[in-house]
C-alpha cells in the first residue's frame, strides 16, 4: 500500500500525513487504555527516541527505494534482514555466529553483485541495502528498552520520532506549506491505522521473542508476500534480476534452514 500511494509524492510530506494520523490514534488509544498515565521511564525514552531515528533513516530510504526498484527486488533485499541481523549481534553484542552465517552473507553478497549490474537498478539498490541495514540496526538496538516499557509508549515514541525527521527534511526542502495545506488521501489514513497495529505487534515480537524465531516468520511469509506484489503490481522482471532474487533468497533460506 505504502509502494502504490508514495510513487509520485514528495517522502518526507508522504511521511509526515502518515505519521500525524499516527501519532493522533495512538494517541487515543492511551487515552483509552488509560487516561495517558503509562508511566515511562526517561531514559527509557531517550534510548528508544535514538532507536526510533535510526528507524527512520530506514523508512525514508525505504520509500524513496520502492520509486527505483521493482517491488519484488525490494522485498528481496528486505530478506537479508536476519542475515545483517546475525551480524549487528556478533560485531556488536559478541554473540557467538555460526559458520552458516558466513556462508549465507557471501550467498547474498553475490545476489547483490548480480543485480547491481542492471543500470536501472543501481539508485534503487543502494537505497534498499541502506534501508533494510537501518532498520534492522534501529529495531536491534530497540529490543533492549522495549522490555523496560509498555508497548504503547514505543508506538508513539517511534512515531514521533518519524514525524520529526520528516518535519525537518520539509523545512530543509521548504516544503512545509505545501504540507500542510495538502488534505490527506483516505488511503494514507487507512495505512495509518494499519501501521498503528502493525507497530505494536512488531514491537511486541521484539520483547517477549529471540530475533531468530521472527525471522523464521520471514521465511514462512516472504514467498506469499512476493507472489502477492506480483499479481498486484505485474512487473516484468528480466531474467538477471529473477537469478539474483532466487540467490538472494536461498541466502535467507539457507541460513534459517541450516543456522
Amino acid at each position: 500500500m505504502i509502494r502504490k500511494t508514495s510513487l509520485n509524492v514528495n517522502s518526507a510530506k508522504y511521511i509526515a500525513q502518515r505519521s500525524t494520523l499516527t501519532i493522533c490514534f495512538t494517541l487515543a488509544w492511551m487515552w483509552l487504555i488509560d487516561g495517558f498515565k503509562i508511566p515511562i521511564d526517561p531514559k527509557t525514552m531517550l534510548q528508544m527516541v535514538g532507536c526510533a531515528l535510526i528507524c527512520g533513516i530506514g523508512l525514508f530510504s525505504f520509500i524513496e527505494a520502492t520509486k527505483h526498484l521493482a517491488f519484488t527486488n525490494l522485498l528481496l533485499i528486505q530478506s537479508l534482514g536476519p542475515i545483517i541481523q546475525q551480524v549487528i549481534g556478533k560485531y556488536l553484542f559478541n554473540e557467538p555466529s555460526k559458520w552458516s552465517l558466513q556462508v549465507s552473507f557471501v550467498i547474498a553478497i553475490i545476489g547483490i553483485l548480480i543485480q547491481s549490474k542492471i543500470p536501472k537498478n543501481t539508485r534503487g539498490l543502494g537505497l534498499a541495502l541502506i534501508s533494510v541495514f537501518f532498520w534492522t540496526l534501529g529495531y536491534s538496538l530497540m529490543s533492549i528498552p522495549l522490555k523496560k516499557t509498555e508497548m504503547v509508549w514505543s508506538v508513539l515514541i517511534v512515531e514521533g520520532t518519524i514525524l520529526s525527521i520528516a518535519i525537518i527534511g520539509l523545512l530543509i526542502r521548504k516544503n512545509t506549506k505545501d504540507f500542510i495545506q495538502s488534505p490527506i488521501p483516505k488511503m494514507i489514513v487507512f495505512i495509518a491505522g494499519i501501521t498503528v497495529i502493525g507497530s505494536y505487534m512488531l514491537n511486541y515480537t521484539y520483547k517477549h521473542f529471540q530475533i531468530t524465531n521472527i525471522a523464521w516468520l520471514n521465511l514462512i511469509f516472504l514467498p506469499i508476500t512476493v507472489s502477492a506484489s506480483q499479481l498486484i503490481f505485474k512487473e516484468k522482471i528480466s531474467k538477471l534480476e529473477i537469478i539474483s532474487n532466487v540467490i538472494i533468497f536461498i541466502a535467507f533460506a539457507f541460513y534459517q534452514l541450516v543456522g
